[in-house]
């Protein structure tokens, strides 16, 4: 029935096959507006409130006050085949975890259903788990799929609705090593603290071969305001580790802080990434996705910028398709097989080969030899500058070249002789260019500056 039940202690629901019940989450917020059922910790047990170990139950209609208590979690479920609906989380301030599904107690979890889940005034420090190698600093929502507890992990999550605010934690929403088959719907939530890593972060675990990634993930309906705090490169939105197949859907990013330099999606060693229908509003220069290392399969479609200063996506990896964004592109090194339709915004190439730009309206290709098909068919290629030589090496795959010096030139280089192939040399200086050895020239050209050199 609805009130407040204080304990002093946890308890556990151990059987199957049962709903466990209360009047609906108080207003945590102003308590006597909405009359509910909540579980008040009275002391600073360690313990969790409730552990659920019932398998294909229904665990529904309670709020929490944790009372300010240190290192202590809320629920903790080892169960399988459960639905949780309408819970509500307050005052947490002592490294806790709201909801904790963990692989400790069990060998896998499955067909898992959170919803409604609101979680107020988590201000998580100092968190360790417990009997957990080496200690976990605080999160909101953790599931651990654990590598060791063997291939089937955690899976077949299911959570609608979260709301999340005022979290100082490590992270928000963690999920670590063997998770498959998680999907988030309708995350919503305001921070306005300091953070240690990233709203949600996915860790997967590739010491077994890459057998313990975490796989198909989702979030679909993703709307954060991150209204102060110290954040800048090191606590993005969003920190992909070891990942496949993921998937970020219908997603709203707002920053209205002063920091410059957040990165809002940071990726390292996934494949398969995809994110759809996104926009970013205020805030200062960012980087909107940031590859660490090299990915492979990355796609991003629709995600847009407005009242914003520019955001850049900064790509490393293999087969990157970006579609109807108006954010500029930055490919670095190792980036290659690309392809863009409908992107505005500056381009910038460093030692990246393969790019296939459609309809892109780039405003700037910059000067890195890079070769460039825009539009109908046509080709474009970065201007490459290259120092004068006695054997003049023609790098990259450039078909037009700024030789600066005054180095006479006698040769091209064999290994930039490839037949059928036409570059021209624009000079900025005066030389000589030498008829002999492999040029083929109608006598010696001496060049001014501003001399081209068709070959």
């Amino acid at each position: 029935p609805s009130g407040v039940y204080g304990l002093i202690t946890g308890f556990s629901i151990g059987f199957g096959g049962q709903r466990v019940f209360g009047a609906g989450p108080t207003n945590n917020i102003v308590p006597t507006a909405v009359k509910g059922t909540k579980f008040k910790r009275l002391s600073g047990i360690v313990s969790p409130l409730i552990l659920i170990a019932g398998d294909n139950g229904i665990f529904e209609g309670f709020s929490f006050d944790n009372n300010n208590a240190v290192n202590a979690i809320c629920v903790n479920i080892t169960a399988n085949g459960l639905y949780v609906r309408d819970l509500d989380f307050y005052n947490q301030t002592g490294g806790e975890v709201s909801l904790w599904l963990d692989t400790v107690n069990t060998s896998n979890y499955y067909n898992i259903n959170v919803v409604n889940m609101r979680i107020t005034q988590t201000l998580y420090t100092n968190f360790y788990g417990f009997g957990f190698s080496g200690g976990l600093p605080g999160n909101v929502l953790y599931i651990n799929g654990l590598a060791s507890a063997g291939a089937e992990g955690c899976q077949h999550l299911n959570f609608f609705g979260i709301w999340l605010e005022n979290s100082s934690n490590t992270s928000s929403i963690r999920l670590d090593d063997n998770v498959t088959n998680c999907h988030f719907f309708d995350i919503r939530g305001e921070i306005a603290a300091t953070m240690a890593t990233a709203i949600v972060a996915i860790n997967g675990d590739q010491t077994a071969s890459g057998s313990y990634l975490c796989r198909n993930i989702t979030f679909d309906g993703f709307v954060f305001s991150i209204t102060s705090g110290i954040y800048g490169d090191a606590v993005p939105y969003f920190n992909i580790n070891n990942a496949q197949n993921i998937s970020i859907r219908n997603a709203y990013f707002k920053d209205t802080f002063s920091v410059a330099g957040l990165k809002y999606i940071v990726l390292d060693r996934v494949r398969f990434f995809e994110i759809d229908n996104a926009f970013a509003y205020g805030g200062n220069t960012y980087n909107f996705i940031y590859c660490n290392s090299n990915c492979q399969f990355l796609m991003a479609k629709n995600c847009n910028q407005f009242e914003s200063n520019v955001g850049t996506m900064v790509w490393r990896g293999s087969v990157i398709t970006v579609e109807n964004t108006n954010m500029a592109q930055a490919f670095v090194t190792g980036a290659d097989t690309i392809i863009m339709n409908n992107v505005s915004g500056t381009i910038n190439l460093t030692n990246s080969t393969g790019q296939t730009l459609i309809n892109s309206g780039a405003t700037n290709i910059p000067a890195d030899g890079s070769l460039v098909q825009i539009g109908n068919g046509s080709v474009r290629t970065g201007v490459a500058t290259v120092a004068s030589a006695t054997n003049l090496i023609l790098t990259g795959v450039a078909t037009y070249f700024v030789v600066t010096g005054t180095t006479n030139i006698t040769s091209i280089a064999s290994g930039s002789t490839i037949i059928g192939r036409n570059v021209t040399l624009e000079f900025a200086d005066v030389l000589t260019v030498t008829d002999g050895n492999n040029l083929k020239l109608a006598g010696n050209f001496a060049t001014t500056a501003g001399d081209t050199l068709t070959l």
